[in-house]
């Protein structure tokens, strides 16, 4: 299980998402589940500034392809 952030993809759109390109170049592992959720605000408490609006949280479930 991997939890996961497209936190850099937010910011550089050219940057490329690890786990997706693992699972297409490798082929070491096989996806189970993904799930995605949008990221809570921050505090209110807090006098950052909350660009999270496009940010998402990942769920991944990988096992490993059988090797024959």
């Amino acid at each position: 299980m991997l939890l996961f952030s497209n936190l850099a993809q937010v910011i550089d759109a050219k940057s490329p998402h690890p786990i997706i390109e693992e699972l297409r170049t490798n082929g070491r592992f096989k996806k189970e589940l993904h799930l995605r959720r949008d990221v809570n605000a921050s505090s209110k408490k807090t006098k950052r500034t909350d660009s999270r609006e496009n940010e998402k949280v990942e769920l991944w479930v990988l096992t490993p392809k059988e090797m024959v």
